[in-house]
């Protein structure tokens, strides 16, 4: 059986933060106001209120009647309706990604700038690469070398949400292949995991969206922005 995964791009903007700051309960209001400065405000505030308006669509209620948790490791998690809504959340400069479902499976997903790409130092790469990865790095031509040093940061940030671990996981203990093909499955904590990765073009800004999953029968099904409250 498939599983779909909705998900949602967007940027961070003023006036969403303005017409939706609403949405937000007084814990997450708190929160946001506790960041110093807008930039950071705008990242939260925006990103959740996003977050509950694609649930309530998914849920076909009203975004001020959904609530968001958060598991001890930091996750965020939705029980609505009777049914767990595992979550999923990336942002890169002003660009933000979402996404949840209802499968009984496991999620997680990372967006980067391709205009980040930079020179990483060798003890950059030791702090997040296993060793076959540096070597194999190593082989490619340097003037694509930060590229896919770029993909496998971005590939580790996705597998760690699906773990729900953060980086507990040493990300220097999972090993990926390089280059990273566009999709492929990798062997992890005794589970197999699905990654995709596809470039997005949003606002004239080109991102990259690595994308993992649990099974290998997902559907990611994107959905417009909505302004319903």
């Amino acid at each position: 059986m498939t599983a779909r995964i909705f998900f949602r791009t967007g940027v961070f903007r003023q006036q969403d933060f303005e017409t939706g700051f609403a949405l937000l309960d007084d814990a997450e209001r708190q929160r946001c106001l506790q960041y110093q400065h807008l930039n950071d405000k705008l990242r939260f505030a925006c990103t959740r209120i996003a977050l509950k308006r694609l649930l309530a669509d998914c849920l076909q209620t009203t975004a001020d009647s959904i609530r968001i948790s958060t598991t001890v490791q930091g996750q965020p998690f939705c029980l609505q309706q009777n049914t767990h809504w595992k979550i999923t959340v990336s942002h890169t400069e002003q660009h933000y990604l979402i996404a949840v479902t209802d499968a009984d499976i496991a999620i997680g997903a990372d967006l980067e700038s391709y205009e980040n790409s930079a020179a990483f130092s060798a003890d950059m790469l030791a702090s997040f690469c296993h060793p076959q990865e540096i070597n194999s790095l190593n082989n490619l031509p340097a003037d694509h070398r930060s590229m896919h040093v770029q993909q496998l940061w971005s590939a580790k940030e996705a597998i760690v949400k699906a773990l729900a671990t953060g980086f507990d996981t040493d990300p220097c203990t999972l090993l990926l292949p390089v280059p990273l093909p566009e999709h492929c499955a990798v062997s992890v904590s005794k589970q197999t995991l699905w990654l995709s990765r596809q470039t997005l073009m949003i606002s004239h800004d080109r991102l990259m969206l690595i994308r993992c999953a649990s099974t290998e029968h997902a559907e990611w099904i994107g959905l417009p922005v909505s302004g319903a409250v």
